[in-house]
């Protein structure tokens, strides 16, 4: 219970802004995108392609963290 309280004002500031922009956007983007399919998402990519490295894995999911950071910073400001 006491995760889920800390983990309550990331949701706020992180995954629904994000959910919000990319539903306006557009509609036939998966309404229910969140942090975690998009994890998911770049996972997979980087296992079904045939070089695997952990390098590739680090840099989107440094990409990841940056388009989030910027979304946070946008709210923000």
């Amino acid at each position: 219970m006491k995760r889920l309280k800390l983990l309550w004002p990331l949701w706020t500031l992180c995954v629904k802004p994000i959910r919000a922009k990319y539903s306006a956007k557009s509609p036939n983007l998966n309404r229910n995108l969140s942090n975690r399919s998009a994890l998911m998402a770049i996972w997979a990519r980087c296992i079904k392609s045939n070089k695997w490295s952990w390098k590739r894995f680090g840099k989107k999911f440094y990409h990841f963290l940056k388009n989030i950071l910027r979304n946070v910073w946008k709210v923000l400001v």
